[in-house]
């Protein structure tokens, strides 16, 4: 059974999830949401298509090195779209986004955030 919009609404505000724009594509989720907001679409039956990066930006931080974004709803800071990897990468699973965050974590010495980019009716808004 597929989760109503308003509970797709619900479920982002729960883990903290933020869409960019009024669709839901570039959800961006805190990194320490990924598993349990995965688990949760899984069992609404809502797909992840594709996934874009993003680097969380602390409020004292100043080093930044996307393109700049939104404010955080959900905790102090921001955050930056990432123009230094490939902006957009197919949805291979969980292990995969987990090894390339830690990777890409290392190498770039930032915190990322994964939007997801979901597969829900076109006619959907998000609530921002």
């Amino acid at each position: 059974m597929r989760l109503a919009k308003e509970e797709l609404d619900a479920l982002l505000e729960r883990h903290g999830v933020q869409p960019v724009g009024n669709g839901y594509i570039d959800c961006i989720c805190p990194r320490e949401e990924a598993g349990p907001f995965l688990k949760a679409l899984r069992s609404a039956g809502i797909a992840v298509t594709d996934y874009s990066l993003w680097q969380y930006v602390p409020p004292e931080e100043t080093a930044v090195l996307g393109m700049g974004g939104p404010p955080c709803r959900y905790r102090a800071g921001w955050y930056s779209e990432l123009n230094v990897l490939r902006l957009l990468r197919p949805w291979r699973g969980e292990a995969e986004l987990e090894a390339f965050l830690t990777a890409e974590e290392g190498r770039l010495s930032c915190t990322l955030a994964p939007g997801f980019w979901l597969e829900v009716s076109e006619d959907w808004r998000s609530p921002c």
